[in-house]
């Protein structure tokens, strides 16, 4: 029996119902990942955690740049990581005031 022979209609629509649910469960799965990290956040040292993060991708990212290319041409602030940091802190400090007004 060929691939086409089976694909039916019904065969289509379970396969169709199958993929919305799978749909639905990463969704629900990513929503509940979102509000666990956003609670963790706001526990004590939840900011210093971000922070942390923060620093580890960016220097993943500076790292994959100068993998990839023997010369690099940066603006002066893009090594001075404390700097990126800060600016993400102010970002979030901004944010969560906001949600207290």
């Amino acid at each position: 029996m060929s691939l086409q022979e089976l694909l039916t209609p019904p065969v289509i629509w379970f396969l169709i119902g199958l993929a919305l649910m799978l749909l639905e469960i990463v969704a629900t799965a990513t929503a509940n990942g979102i509000r666990r990290i956003a609670s963790s956040i706001g526990d004590k040292n939840g900011i210093d955690a971000v922070n942390l993060r923060i620093a580890e991708q960016y220097l993943t990212e500076f790292g994959k740049l100068a993998r990839e290319n023997n010369t690099m041409i940066i603006p002066s602030d893009l090594a001075d990581i404390s700097g990126i940091i800060a600016t993400a802190t102010s970002v979030m400090n901004k944010t969560r005031q906001g949600k207290k007004e």
